[in-house]
């Protein structure tokens, strides 16, 4: 009997510029899911595909254009694979896009550190805002 896998996307920031915490944020949040019988794919934009595969990830990675007009492509590949679940973990990726892709029925899990606006089921932030005190 095939032993039931729940899937995931997780559109996570690599590239010369990001740096390597959001894919380290991102692979320890993995590893917590699959002791729950849940599989990651880590989303990576092509664009960065030769940078990302510079690295001996042991990971799942998928490569797709990533753009706000390539949204409806992205939501069919992702269904195609039958991820229900997204972490988005990216400063590039911002309201519009998730927007876009909520439409697609996708529950989606904001990971902040910038206190922006989403739309997703549920955003997840390390910062806590502070009121200004008077004096």
């Amino acid at each position: 009997m095939k032993e039931n896998i729940n899937k995931l996307g997780i559109f996570c920031d690599l590239s010369e510029n990001s740096g390597l915490g959001h894919l380290n944020r991102m692979i320890n949040l993995s590893n917590e899911f699959k002791k729950n019988k849940y599989k990651a794919y880590f989303i990576f934009n092509k664009k960065e595909k030769n940078f990302i595969n510079k690295y001996s990830l042991n990971i799942n990675k998928l490569f797709i254009d990533i753009n706000l007009s390539n949204v409806h492509n992205i939501a069919k590949q992702l269904n195609n694979i039958n991820i229900k679940i997204i972490i988005m973990d990216s400063y590039k990726l911002d309201y519009k896009f998730e927007k876009k892709l909520k439409k697609y029925y996708f529950f989606i899990v904001s990971i902040d550190d910038h206190f922006k606006k989403h739309n997703s089921n549920l955003v997840f932030t390390n910062r806590i805002k502070q009121k200004k005190t008077p004096g």
